[in-house]
């Protein structure tokens, strides 16, 4: 976790699972972990798919699983390159870091399988689901809230007042109806594209959706004089 000595500025808040990552951490690990891709019922919430996903992990040796996610991600630089970020969201990560902002990852995923990316990235802080180890080994169960949904603004809200930070000063990046509680908890939201109702919720709501040029509705409807582009 970053020094909150270190801060200076507001935070930016980057869900990470096609969002900054084109792809999801938690099948894509599975996969070469297991050499399958499990299944997820897509009619569960999205808490209740992280809590019955992260049942595979018991019994697993702790270092056997960091050492494999090392060997993942370096097998994923080498045959696709950049192509695992969103470009649109790696520039924009990057260029609220070049103004200042203190950049935090948030997402269902473990800190485990993130902090290789978030490294790489210069992100100041991971948060995720944790899960919970016992003699070494994961047990299958987590600790604390999984950090979807309200998780997620959960996170946001702990942070800023860990780090003194007002979050309507703050940001925040997402792609699902998940991050819907994030989005909302700080002062200025935009998304990716690629999701219909988000991308129609941005507009309505005047929030940027990266990578276009689209013009939100409550920015049309906003006179010149008071808006304020960033």
């Amino acid at each position: 976790m970053a020094d909150p000595d270190t801060i200076r500025g507001p935070i930016a808040f980057f869900d990470a699972d096609e969002t900054l990552l084109d792809l999801k951490s938690m099948l894509a690990f599975e996969a070469f972990y297991e050499g399958e891709r499990p299944t997820i019922d897509p009619d569960r919430p999205r808490s209740e798919q992280n809590l019955l996903f992260w049942r595979r992990y018991r019994g697993r040796p702790v270092p056997r699983v960091r050492a494999v996610v090392v060997r993942w991600f370096v097998h994923l630089r080498a045959h696709l390159g950049d192509a695992i970020y969103r470009e649109c969201a790696r520039a924009e990560l990057e260029r609220l870091q070049g103004q200042g902002f203190a950049t935090v990852m948030v997402s269902g995923s473990t800190p485990l399988l993130l902090e290789p990316f978030a490294a790489e990235l210069g992100i100041d802080h991971v948060v995720g689901t944790d899960l919970e180890l016992e003699d070494g080994r994961f047990t299958g169960r987590v600790v604390g809230p999984v950090r979807t949904g309200d998780g997620k603004a959960a996170a946001v809200n702990d942070l800023c007042r860990a780090w003194g930070v007002d979050p309507r000063a703050c940001l925040a990046c997402g792609d699902h109806p998940s991050d819907l509680p994030m989005l909302e908890a700080v002062g200025q939201a935009c998304i990716v594209p690629g999701n219909e109702s988000m991308e129609a919720l941005a507009r309505a709501r005047g929030w940027r959706v990266l990578g276009t040029n689209a013009v939100p509705t409550a920015a049309r409807e906003t006179p010149s004089s008071t808006l304020e582009v960033s």
